[in-house]
């Protein structure tokens, strides 16, 4: 895998000669990545930073509001929720890069809420179950991993329950979903939990494909590169969050790599996503 590795940089550093010959800049800066959240590699540089311990959660409230275009309902924006508050904003902020929330709001008539509320039954999130037209976190049952090996199962959860918002227009069979559904026949059960509902099928490879540090990542095994692809076009328009599928990721990229990645001067330069991707 090193060598692969290698090879993608040596072969990335061409391209970028003829990219930078034929003025490609924009495409580079699109690409880009900020450092490692909880669960994703190489999210979308940091668009709204998470303001810190010493912000009101009123003031939090209204930022998220704005920054991310949702209503908020519920109990649960407390101090006691900090936490799964940062890990909600920050995995948001990771696909901000995207169009996946603008496609959630067109989808939805631009009326799309987040509700921090109790849930009943074993669910940690959903979407418009407990209250119709947004998505409720318990945030009560997160804090059953937080601190321990795998917390990228909160990214991906966050990630999964909104995937549902974006494929609520199911109904009216888009093309999309047609497609979809013609590939889930084919490449078959991606997680158990999904087994093979195919709307809970595409909120899993979604979530999964965001959220590359999640534990036992379906995608890490390589055997689903036809998901990895549909998602990647489908739902990112080309933008990556983590290595190609087969390769495990790790939640280990800092800014202090991305700023020397950029500050290094090969000639052409080789892009601080591409580093990112490869390890390097």
């Amino acid at each position: 895998m090193r060598k692969f590795a290698l090879w993608l940089v040596a072969a990335v550093v061409a391209i970028a000669g003829i990219v930078a010959a034929s003025g490609a800049k924009a495409d580079e800066e699109k690409l880009a990545v900020g450092p490692s959240i909880v669960g994703v590699h190489a999210p979308c540089p940091v668009t709204h930073p998470w303001p810190g311990k010493d912000a009101s959660l009123s003031e939090i409230q209204k930022q998220i509001e704005t920054n991310f275009s949702v209503k908020l309902a519920g109990s649960g924006w407390s101090d006691a929720n900090r936490k799964q508050i940062q890990i909600l904003w920050e995995s948001l902020d990771a696909v901000s890069c995207t169009e996946f929330m603008a496609t959630i709001q067109q989808r939805n008539s631009g009326n799309i809420g987040i509700n921090a509320a109790p849930i009943s039954g074993y669910a940690w999130g959903d979407w418009g179950l407990t209250k119709s037209g947004y998505v409720t976190m318990d945030f009560g049952k997160w804090s059953e991993v937080l601190g321990n090996n795998d917390p990228g199962r909160l990214s991906r959860l966050i990630i999964h329950e909104f995937t549902h918002a974006w494929n609520a227009d199911r109904f009216g069979n888009p093309a999309y979903w047609t497609q979809f559904q013609s590939l889930a026949k084919k490449q078959g059960q991606f997680t158990s939990y999904a087994g093979t509902k195919d709307t809970e099928t595409l909120a899993e490879v979604v979530g999964y494909y965001v959220a590359r540090c999640a534990a036992d990542n379906p995608y890490d095994t390589g055997k689903f590169n036809d998901y990895y692809a549909w998602v990647k076009k489908n739902v990112f328009a080309g933008r990556e969050f983590g290595p190609a599928p087969g390769t495990k990721a790790k939640c280990d990229v800092t800014a202090d790599d991305i700023a020397a990645s950029a500050s290094a001067s090969p000639s052409p330069s080789i892009p601080a996503w591409v580093r990112a991707l490869s390890g390097d």
